[in-house]
C-alpha cells in the first residue's frame, strides 16, 4: 500500500473519531446525564442580577446566618426554589436567602470561585457569617472558594477571611473526587479536553474533575476549619458515584445517605429539604466547628526557586488548629537525614519555615506536631519540591 493510502486512511479515521467525539461531547453537555441536569423549574424566586447587587442586607434575624444556594451544571436559580420556601417558613427572611445563578458554569472553577466570592460579598458583605448549599457541579467551586479566597488564586496568596465567615458547607451529590462517572471515561469525552477545536465540546469546569493537578489541590486539604462540611448522597443517584461524593471522614466533616432520591432532585426531594433546615439551623448565631480533638497537621507543600538548571527550596509551609500554641516541624531528605527540626509561628492556622541557605528540590518527608490545649497531634506528608 502507497504512503498516499495510509494518508487517506488514517484522515477517514480521524474525521470519524472526531464525528464520535463531537456526538458524545454534545450529548455530554445536552443530555440527560449531567452533573445537576434536570428538566430545570422556572427561576422564579427572583435571584436577578438586580437582586445580587443588594449589597450588606443585614436580614432580620442575624443570629441566623444567611443561606447561599449553588445550582450545578445545566442547572438554574430554581433548582432551589422549595428548599428557600422551607427556609423562609423556618424563620429566615427572603432577604438572607440567596440562589447564586451562575450562568458561567462551563469556565474553570478556579475562576468560579472567586465569582462566588463577589457575589457572596456584594449580597452580604464581608462580615456576615454564611452557609452554602451545593448541588452536584456547585460543589466544586464554592469549596475552592472556601479554600483559597485569595487574589491572584494560589495557596501562598489565601487569605482566609471569606473561609472563616463559612460556618457550613452542604453538599448534595457532587463530584468531590472526581467525574464518578463510568460513561464519561467510556465515552472518551476526557480525551477532547485541551485537544484543539475538540476542548470546546466539553467544558472547562468539568475537564477540571479529570485533571489529577486540580484535583490534588482541591484535595489537598479538604475540609479546613472552621467551617462544618457534610455530603448528602443518594445510591439512587444515577449520575454522579456515592464513591466521589463523599470527602475523608473528618471531626467537621461528614456523610449522609439518603435513599430514594434522583441526582437532579437532590436538592427538591423534601425529606433532603428538612434535613438541610435543620442542619442549617444549628449555626445559628454564627456557631462554628471546633471539635474536641486538634484540627490535624495538613496541607503541607513547598516554594522553590531555579537558577540556571538547579532548583532550590525556599521555604515549607501548612497548616495547623488556630489554636495551636507550640508546632515543631521536622523535615528529612531523601537520604533519610533530617534537615530541619525547629519551632515555628503560626497564624491563623498556617505556618511558614523559611529555608536559609541553597538546599536542593527533591522529595521530603514532613512532620508537624502541634500542640493544642496541652495535648500533642502529630500528621506526616510526603513533600515534592
Amino acid at each position: 500500500m502507497y504512503r498516499s493510502d495510509f494518508t487517506a486512511i488514517f484522515a477517514r479515521r480521524r474525521l470519524a473519531s472526531a464525528a464520535v467525539l463531537t456526538a458524545t461531547a454534545a450529548a455530554f453537555l445536552s443530555g440527560p446525564a449531567s452533573f445537576g441536569m434536570t428538566n430545570a423549574r422556572a427561576a422564579s424566586v427572583g435571584d436577578s442580577a438586580a437582586a445580587q447587587s443588594e449589597a450588606n442586607l443585614p436580614g432580620a434575624e442575624d443570629s441566623l446566618p444567611a443561606v447561599v444556594f449553588v445550582h450545578g451544571m445545566n442547572d438554574t436559580a430554581g433548582a432551589f426554589t422549595d428548599m428557600k420556601k422551607k427556609f423562609v417558613e423556618a424563620g429566615w427572611p427572603e432577604s438572607d436567602l440567596f440562589a447564586w445563578d451562575f450562568e458561567g458554569w462551563r469556565d474553570s472553577n478556579q475562576v468560579n470561585a472567586m465569582r462566588f466570592i463577589d457575589a457572596v460579598n456584594n449580597r452580604f458583605g464581608t462580615t456576615r457569617k454564611v452557609a452554602v448549599v451545593a448541588h452536584s457541579l456547585g460543589s466544586i467551586p464554592t469549596r475552592l472558594a472556601i479554600q483559597l479566597s485569595g487574589r491572584p488564586y494560589s495557596p501562598e496568596s489565601a487569605n482566609h477571611s471569606f473561609g472563616n465567615r463559612i460556618v457550613s458547607w452542604t453538599s448534595l451529590g457532587g463530584p468531590n473526587l472526581g467525574p464518578g462517572q463510568k460513561w464519561y471515561v467510556e465515552l472518551g469525552l476526557g480525551l477532547a479536553c485541551g485537544k484543539g477545536i475538540l476542548r470546546d465540546l466539553v467544558t472547562a469546569s468539568t475537564c477540571e474533575l479529570n485533571d489529577s493537578g486540580f484535583m490534588e489541590l482541591l484535595n489537598r486539604a479538604p475540609t479546613p476549619l472552621p467551617t462544618d462540611y457534610e455530603e448528602i448522597y443518594s445510591p439512587d443517584d444515577g449520575v454522579v458515584d456515592n464513591g466521589v461524593s463523599r470527602l475523608p471522614e473528618a471531626p467537621n466533616n461528614r456523610s449522609l445517605k439518603i435513599d430514594g432520591v434522583t441526582h437532579g432532585d437532590l436538592p427538591r426531594n423534601s425529606r433532603v429539604i428538612d434535613h438541610v433546615v435543620t442542619r442549617v439551623r444549628k449555626f445559628k448565631d454564627g456557631a462554628q466547628v471546633r471539635p474536641d480533638s486538634a484540627f490535624p497537621p495538613c496541607d503541607m507543600s513547598a516554594t522553590t526557586v531555579t537558577h540556571g538548571e538547579l532548583t532550590y527550596v525556599t521555604s515549607f509551609r501548612g497548616a495547623v488548629d488556630p489554636k495551636a500554641t507550640d508546632v515543631r516541624v521536622v523535615v528529612t531528605n531523601s537520604a533519610k537525614k533530617i534537615v530541619f527540626d525547629q519551632s515555628v509561628t503560626q497564624s491563623n492556622g498556617r505556618w511558614p519555615l523559611p529555608v536559609d541557605g541553597r538546599m536542593y528540590a527533591g522529595d521530603f518527608l514532613v512532620k508537624v506536631i502541634e500542640k493544642v490545649n496541652g495535648a500533642s497531634y502529630e500528621a506526616t506528608q510526603t513533600v515534592r519540591a
